[in-house]
């Protein structure tokens, strides 16, 4: 396959982008970006277009051109529309073979129906892990070498007074003639001219219902393709909101770890203190010459200072308590409550800081 100019290269992926930017219906646009990109270095004769596929009004991204094949040691190409769905790349594409002014579908395709529709196995079976659009082509290439889908088109002889059979000529596949030069040009619209041979009514009733009930297949599709997709975008939501609130749990989780810690080493030092005490008791009971100044006065700086930071806490919590009864009462108004409330907390917090301080240099002297 001859490699794209850079340019009319770097061209194509600039339409795809403002074509994914423009439709933005897709799922996972950096898959189907990948992909294209894929298939455009490998296939230059397909181009990203957008249109609206069946009554859907939906636009959607295709690739339009011709895909080339190799019959009878010769090239001919196949003009195709390729449209990538908005399930993709978890369902498959839909492929058209769009025949172009002289030219008709071959009649009983075994993979292409009346209407140009393709109808493959790696269709059918599609992965969305292990099948792209690149590999797509190839199987339509190589599967419409064996068995091209179009053919020239073939007209009628005008009317003798004297039927006369009239020899067939053998069906041939359509060629383009050598690859065109970049940019290559649009496919038109199919169509078909009074040499296209007559069709049973009961086929053309059949095909037009296939046609109707496909889509609306399509249609209830997009809409469950939709709902889905919004369930998915809702769970997510909620699951990222239950993400931040575990993280929430876990950080407090750690704190009331941290305090658990904290209040052990208070207990431990409590117990401590009271086996001392008790000890000291048993060793003085029954004494009288004892000196209670002597006793409770703290032997060192710190032990002397926590001791009068814990009075003048006691005392903190005394007016605090007098001053909520008063407020009860009506005894006192409440800005003047207030205030007085905000000068004691303010007081008692900077004095149970202190006390913590000292408790902390005495753990780290023992």
């Amino acid at each position: 396959m001859t490699t794209p100019p850079a340019q009319f290269f770097q061209s194509q992926v600039q339409t795809l982008d403002s074509i994914l930017y423009k439709t933005r219906c897709y799922r996972d646009p950096q898959r189907i970006r990948n992909d294209v990109i894929d298939l455009l270095k490998s296939t230059p004769s397909l181009q990203p277009r957008v249109g609206s596929l069946g009554q859907t009004q939906n636009q959607i991204l295709y690739l339009a051109g011709t895909v080339p094949i190799f019959y009878n040691n010769a090239q001919y190409n196949i003009p195709m529309n390729i449209w990538v769905i908005e399930a993709y790349p978890f369902s498959p594409p839909v492929c058209y073979v769009t025949p172009t002014t002289g030219m008709i579908i071959k009649p009983k395709h075994k993979h292409v129906d009346s209407n140009g529709m393709c109808y493959l196995p790696y269709l059918s079976n599609w992965n969305p892990n292990s099948c792209n659009l690149l590999g797509l082509v190839g199987t339509i290439a190589k599967t419409f070498s064996q068995d091209p889908p179009v053919r020239a088109q073939t007209t009628q002889p005008p009317p003798q007074p004297t039927p006369q059979p009239t020899p067939q000529p053998t069906p041939q596949p359509y060629s383009y003639g050598q690859p065109q030069p970049y940019p290559y040009p649009q496919p038109t619209p199919p169509s078909y001219g009074s040499g296209q041979p007559f069709e049973d009514p009961s086929a053309v009733a059949k095909r037009n219902a296939l046609n109707s009930g496909t889509e609306r297949i399509q249609g209830r599709l997009q809409q469950f393709y939709q709902g889905t997709t919004k369930d998915i975008d809702d769970m997510m939501m909620k699951n990222s909101e239950m993400e931040g609130r575990l993280q929430a749990l876990q950080l407090e989780r750690q704190r009331m770890e941290m305090e658990k810690a904290q209040i052990d080493a208070d207990i431990d030092g409590l117990s401590k203190n009271f086996e001392d005490l008790t000890k000291w008791i048993e060793l003085n009971d029954g004494s009288n010459n004892i000196d209670i100044d002597a006793v409770t006065e703290p032997k060192d700086s710190l032990s002397r200072q926590l001791l009068y930071l814990v009075a003048e806490e006691a005392t903190i919590e005394d007016s605090l308590y007098s001053l909520e009864k008063r407020i009860n009462t009506g005894d006192l108004d409440l800005d003047t409550y207030l205030k007085a409330i905000r000068s004691l907390a303010a007081e008692q917090f900077m004095k149970r800081a202190t006390i913590r301080r000292i408790h902390e240099k005495q753990r780290a002297g023992r």
